[in-house]
């Protein structure tokens, strides 16, 4: 029995090596009067960045649209889109009857770390996204303590 022990620790411990660590994200969450925009990164922003690939992107204003485009500069003296003092933030959207508008918001504090940043009526809130757990974990450890005992049921006799 000692033999079948080691084996199911071994096989235990060699799965739990092989699991993918989890990787910290950041969710960034940009609301306004008409606008509501979330997204992730896998590191804060420090730089002019453009985003495409939202989790939410809804617009409210006149007319309704599709957010398709939110560019940030989260530093001072940065260099942001169409003059704007930094740090800033603006959105593009395709406005439903043709088309487009751009939204720009200036004078946000510096934002590179976790926390809620305003310019007027813009709010800009980074967080840090916790990760699950590894399923492949979350199976072996029920499955070890069965067969744990499973074997001492044997060995015991009941």
């Amino acid at each position: 029995m000692n033999r079948i022990l080691k084996l199911i620790v071994a096989v235990a411990a060699l799965s739990l090596c092989s699991v993918k660590t989890a990787s910290a994200t950041f969710l960034y969450d940009f609301t306004d009067a008409n606008a509501h925009i979330e997204f992730t990164v896998p590191t804060i922003l420090t730089s002019l960045t453009t985003e495409t690939t939202f989790l939410l992107a809804t617009f409210s204003g006149g007319g309704g649209g599709t957010i398709n485009a939110f560019t940030l500069d989260p530093v001072a003296g940065g260099t942001c889109p169409l003059g704007l003092g930094s740090p800033c933030a603006d959105y593009h959207v395709l406005l439903t009857g043709g088309g487009t508008l751009t939204v720009e918001y200036s004078g946000f504090p510096t934002f590179t770390s976790i926390g809620t940043f305003s310019a007027g009526s813009a709010r800009i809130t980074i967080s840090q996204v916790v990760p699950e757990p590894s399923p492949l974990l979350l199976v072996i450890t029920p499955l070890g303590v069965f067969l744990l005992l499973r074997i001492r049921r044997r060995q015991t006799g009941f």
